[in-house]
């Protein structure tokens, strides 16, 4: 069953005579647009090793006898996988999936090159079915359509002659492939989400195969349904157990059970994920949360995670010792998290804020500041680092309740001296 999703679902539309050196998903460099899907047919694609060979070609529409374009893919290659199997290309390269695709530009039907060689279709079905969709009115070139526009017409063009679940199924996750090679996220849930009930018909065909039971499971996760995804995931290690031989069984239960670890540790902090980096004895557990910090400011990360650790940790002398790391480099996008922890009971976590706020000049921040020391007596160890904020920011506001302050007594001329020299430093 892998290898019919990684091959023959996808296959179609593609030169029977290479299919067996096509993977979709693998490297392919080429004169097409990954995201607008337009061609330069003039040119041959010839590639270097590692790369694909793809060559344009052009025959006679079986419904309207125009034109339909579409590619001979002749060889490729690939550098890994990924948990829903979708090919990674190697360097330099495009996925050859971009060329799954025919179109012609007469009747505006989209299949798989294959289809349109070998059709066995009713024409008219599709035609029909293009027109009561209205799809042509969503598409901005007809003549040379997007990838994704390519997959949606496509989708019109079989759902209309009732192409069996399997097929639909190896369809919609094509689909959603396609759509992420094109950074087209709506599309790509989209197609998940049709893909998850196809596989899972395909998985009550199929009861021995552990394959789609887990995309049923790994595309619900994908989509945020995790109380499906764990179901799934579940009946495929009941599957692996029934149906792979005992001494293989160790790795795909290893290859499920990250994915049940990717259900069970989303939506952690990233202090909660730092935690687990730097404590939890499973490896997988601890790759999984590295993996969270992919692609991310490591500085900002950290800053954030301090500022959890501020507002959250139950331990005050972590609290106020993370306060003082985070205001010794201030920046304006820490303002909320100032104000909020202004409105902390321990007075040390209320210093750092209104220190930062002062630093910031944060004019926003004046009412919730004043507001903070109202009720304050004189002796409380937060009124100097409040008002010296309330000095820094500068507003009418601000230093109408400053000069209040000194004039009810709350603030000293010990502590005024004290501001001139902190403002002078």
């Amino acid at each position: 069953m892998l290898e019919k999703i990684l091959n023959n679902g996808f296959v179609k539309g593609i030169t029977a005579g290479v299919a067996g050196l096509l993977i979709l998903g693998a490297s392919v460099d080429a004169n097409r647009d990954v995201v607008s899907g337009k061609t330069d047919y003039s040119v041959e694609v010839v590639q270097e090793a590692k790369a694909t060979t793809a060559l344009p070609y052009e025959h006679d529409c079986p419904i309207c006898k125009g034109t339909v374009v579409g590619f001979d893919v002749l060889g490729t290659g690939y550098s890994g996988q990924e948990t829903d199997f979708k090919r990674i290309c190697t360097e330099r390269s495009e996925p050859p999936r971009i060329y799954a695709f025919a179109y012609c530009g007469d009747c505006n039907i989209a299949l798989y090159g294959d289809d349109f060689e070998e059709f066995n279709y009713d024409g008219d079905v599709m035609l029909r079915a293009m027109e009561e969709s209205g799809i042509r009115n969503t598409i901005k070139d007809l003549k040379s359509p997007g990838l994704v526009e390519e997959a949606r017409i496509a989708e019109v063009c079989y759902t209309a002659v009732g192409e069996p679940d399997e097929n639909m199924a190896h369809f919609y996750l094509l689909g959603s492939w396609l759509a992420q090679d094109c950074g087209d996220t709506t599309a790509e849930k989209d197609f998940q989400r049709k893909a998850i009930p196809c596989f899972g018909y395909v998985s009550e065909s199929n009861p021995g195969e552990w394959e789609p039971a887990y995309l049923v499971g790994e595309l619900s996760r994908r989509i945020g349904d995790d109380e499906t995804a764990r179901i799934w995931f579940d009946k495929t290690k009941g599957i692996i157990d029934e149906e792979i031989p005992e001494e293989e069984k160790e790795w795909y239960h290893s290859f499920v059970d990250k994915q049940i670890l990717e259900v069970e540790l989303r939506g952690l902090s990233e202090t909660e994920y730092i935690k687990i980096i730097l404590e939890d004895e499973d490896p997988n557990t601890r790759d999984i949360a590295i993996s969270k910090f992919e692609g991310n400011d490591l500085e900002t990360i950290a800053r954030r995670a301090l500022q959890e650790v501020v507002l959250n940790d139950e331990y005050d002398l972590l609290r106020e010792n993370a306060m003082g790391i985070l205001v010794q480099n201030v920046r304006e996008d820490m303002i909320p998290f100032f104000v909020e922890a202004l409105q902390d009971s321990h007075p040390r976590v209320v210093q750092g804020a209104a220190y930062g706020l002062g630093e910031l000049k944060a004019e926003e921040a004046v009412p919730t500041l004043i507001k903070r020391v109202e009720n304050e007596d004189e002796y409380s160890n937060i009124n100097y680092m409040v008002y010296l904020a309330l000095r820094q920011i500068g507003t009418p506001e601000a230093i109408e309740a400053f000069d209040k302050a000194v004039e009810s007594g709350v603030l000293h001329e010990w502590d005024i001296k004290m501001m001139d020299y902190d403002l002078e430093e």
